[in-house]
């Protein structure tokens, strides 16, 4: 599956096939999305205000639960996994 950000929304694609983008893979999200990357099997989703976590392994059957993380990202391309976890650039 190919993943991409379109606005508040995080999109992505049924399984090989890249070009194709239903209007039911999707969701919406309260902040505008600046990062995605691939963590320890999900998709993590960073904000400015919040991170979320998208899990699932079928395109059809993908969830959306919001992190107890308070610091979101400001910076999308400071976003590198090491081996304790994410880091990137917040606020503090």
């Amino acid at each position: 599956m190919y993943f991409g950000i379109s606005g508040n929304a995080v999109r992505w694609t049924p399984i090989g096939q890249p070009d194709a983008w239903p209007d039911t893979f999707f969701v919406t999200l309260p902040y505008k999305p600046l990062a995605l990357k691939s963590f320890a099997n999900s998709l993590i989703i960073l904000c400015e205000d919040a991170v979320y976590r998208l899990d699932g392994n079928s395109p059809v059957s993908m969830s959306l639960s919001k992190t107890q993380i308070e610091d979101g990202c400001i910076a999308a391309n400071s976003v590198q996994a090491t081996s304790s976890g994410l880091v990137y650039l917040s606020k503090r």
